[in-house]
């Protein structure tokens, strides 16, 4: 049966009902698919009259005969819904003579007759009454659209936001911009920033043209959307210099100026970051606990900039930028308060903490610090708050397997804001980053690809295709028979170009990792430790505290140096290996259990090395254990296969050797790496 006959014969049932069960079905079928009891008994006090000729019965005793009849269901709270669209759909047939403008008339009985708590509850089917009736485009709506476009954002409901806001403009007359300024400003704001984040750039580029290019607005009013303009350029269209400049004349105009000559801004920058991360250290716990919320509107639009400026001198690679302006950002939080960027500005701070003193304890006590400030204050960035405060911070000094757990609260939290720069971030951790820095199977990393990459897409979340596509083609390469030549980073679905990588240094990083990567697997020790040397710690220096350095700088060391070093016992590489295994040895007191096995590792390496054989048996054994109770599958694999070879070169143990290469062999495939396996498998 076709959808228009169910609606048809539907209709049919509801008329055989009592007349005045019939009329509180029309009312209640303008109340959209739910609504609360005292809406629609409010609604029927004052329409019921006019639909049926006698007396109305009160709603609490036709409710219980609709529920009876199943076309409410009754919920908690005195809430109903329709038990099926369909029934609202035979509802809204009852009356022929209904006039066009009745929702309309209920509309604004609604919105001007109920509580505003009442209002509020409901506010969303009130407003869509008032815009289906609204066929003359009176004027005095846009305000309440304006109510509606606000409270979208609250649950995440950007699309609607969008609508409403889109509704109210098309309302507004050119006097609005005199007499109702404020409404109209925010209107287009809100306006711009949905979609944004909906990915519409076209639209919100049009929205924000609208007032930026009124002269009859002031610098505080216009900021909003100029904030929107430097989003639009760092986050959509990867102009993350052209972003940082546009960031910093914003400034400028607000009185911050972060240099006075830039040549000198990096000493500038080091010195104050050396000074202010003492400051904030020093500073008790009882005085993080007792700040209290900034209320100041113009600190609020430079902590917002502040903020913008981190993230696009971060990106772009310009060191001095980013520590001045997050030094900046510190020193705002503690003379004025906390603003809605502070958790995120103490994220910054504790990168700061590693990049420039090594002082993973100060790290992770501002790391807490943001965390109270999430859980005490309301309106915080969260989900950057989360992103940068794990990935580029707890995850050094905390069990990686815990990172997955805090990219869901990531993307929890950025849906929830509408924040597409940092959800996206903590999808692709979540889907992608995470899974192969534990050795998860490949091929559940290579199915969460497409999903994501048409989510990124779909939303113009530029940045964050060109990642995805970059290590896709990463985990293709490793697990796909037919890849002809797997170390090559080149593919169906990345094609490298330099333009690619212009002035964004965060997806050069990417692309040294997935190259460094399959360099790593697929090619000989010598190949391999050649390019290490090469690439040296340039990862490292692009992408500071960035946790890919982790497992990056694992296998440079590892199989690209020692291996190398074993085999050629050329001292350039051991000299290399050295100053990682150093590094990862002050990390390896931490409780990130996987440099505890990367050091051990390392340490066996070394120890066979040395000819100490006896000693870096042991120690691989104990690497082995201590990476078999994470299961990671991948570094399962690369440890029996390095110790396979130490067996047989070192030892002449063939059988225990053969036996570990055996071991080797089975988790490469548990893992997917099909050419691995294949090379291995010939050495049997």
């Amino acid at each position: 049966m076709s959808a228009a006959n169910v609606v048809v014969m539907l209709e049919q049932q509801l008329r055989k009902l009592p007349e005045q069960v019939q009329a509180l079905l029309q009312c209640a079928a303008y109340l959209g698919s739910t609504f609360s009891e005292p809406t629609i008994d409010f609604v029927w006090s004052v329409y019921g009259r006019r639909i049926v000729d006698t007396k109305t019965k009160p709603v609490t005793s036709l409710l219980p005969l609709v529920v009876a009849e199943n076309i409410f269901e009754k919920g908690e709270k005195q809430q109903y819904r329709w038990a099926h669209d369909k029934l609202q759909e035979a509802a809204l047939s009852l009356s022929e003579t209904r006039r066009d403008t009745f929702q309309l008339d209920i509309g604004k009985t609604l919105y001007y007759g109920l509580t505003k708590e009442q209002v509020e509850e409901d506010l969303f089917p009130i407003v869509d009454l008032i815009n289906n009736g609204n066929t003359l485009k009176r004027p005095e709506f846009a305000s309440v659209n304006l109510r509606a476009a606000e409270k979208a954002p609250e649950i995440s409901a950007f699309q609607a936001a969008s609508e409403y806001a889109a509704e109210g403009i098309s309302l507004l007359q050119e006097n609005y911009w005199v007499e109702n300024k404020s409404t109209a400003l925010s209107l287009y704001t809100i306006g711009a920033e949905s979609e944004l984040v909906l990915g519409n750039v076209d639209a919100a580029e049009r929205y924000r043209e609208v007032v930026l290019s009124r002269s009859d607005l002031s610098a505080l009013e216009l900021l909003p959307l100029q904030i929107g303009k430097a989003k639009a350029l760092g986050d959509v269209e990867l102009k993350s210099k052209e972003a940082l400049e546009y960031c910093l004349r914003l400034l400028k105009k607000l009185g911050c100026r972060l240099t006075w000559a830039r040549p000198l801004s990096l000493p500038q920058g080091a010195v104050g970051a050396i000074r202010t991360i003492k400051k904030a250290k020093a500073k008790p716990s009882s005085f993080y606990e007792s700040m209290e919320v900034s209320n100041d509107t113009k600190q609020k639009y430079i902590a917002y900039l502040l903020s913008k400026t981190a993230y696009n001198a971060y990106v772009a690679g310009d060191t001095a930028m980013y520590l001045l302006s997050t030094v900046e950002l510190v020193e705002l939080t503690m003379e004025f308060g906390v603003n809605e960027f502070s958790a995120t500005t103490f994220t910054f701070l504790a990168i700061l903490s590693i990049v420039v003193l090594q002082d993973y304890e100060a790290m992770e006590r501002f790391q807490n610090i943001s965390l109270r400030m999430l859980n005490k204050f309301r309106g915080m960035h969260a989900s950057e708050a989360i992103f940068v405060g794990s990935q580029m911070g707890l995850l050094w000094v905390k069990a990686i397997e815990a990172g997955r757990a805090m990219a869901e609260k990531g993307i929890v939290a950025g849906r929830r804001e509408g924040d597409l720069v940092y959800t996206s971030w903590s999808i692709a951790c979540h889907v992608i980053n995470l899974p192969y820095i534990t050795g998860c199977p490949i091929q559940a990393i290579v199915e969460g690809c497409p999903n994501i990459l048409a989510e990124f897409e779909d939303t113009k979340a530029g940045a964050h295709v060109l990642s995805t596509k970059n290590y896709y083609q990463m985990v293709l390469n490793l697990s796909d028979p037919s890849c002809e030549k797997p170390s090559v980073h080149i593919g169906e679905i990345y094609t490298d170009t330099k333009e690619d990588h212009k002035g964004n240094l965060v997806h050069l990083a990417d692309k040294l990792v997935a190259e460094g990567e399959l360099v790593f697997w697929h090619e000989d020790y010598e190949v391999s430790a050649k390019r290490a040397l090469k690439v040296g710690e340039t990862h490292a220096k692009i992408a500071p505290a960035n946790f890919w350095n982790q497992i990056e700088s694992f296998h440079r060391a590892v199989a690209l140096l020692y291996a190398a070093a074993i085999k050629t016992k050329k001292s350039k590489y051991k000299s290399a290996a050295n100053k990682i295994r150093k590094r990862l040895a002050t990390l390896s007191h931490s409780e990130n259990t996987t440099i505890q096995y990367y050091y051990m590792f390392l340490t066996a390496e070394h120890l066979a090395l040395k000819k100490n054989h006896k000693a870096a048996k042991m120690q691989y054994e104990l690497a082995i254990e201590a990476v078999g109770k994470l299961g990671h599958l991948h570094h399962l694999g690369l440890l029996n296969e390095r110790y396979s070879d130490f067996l047989l070169r070192e030892l002449s143990l063939e059988k225990e050797s053969r036996y570990r290469l055996e071991q080797a062999i089975g988790y490469y495939k548990e893992w997917g790496a099909v050419h691995k396996v294949k090379a291995l498998e010939s050495r049997l």
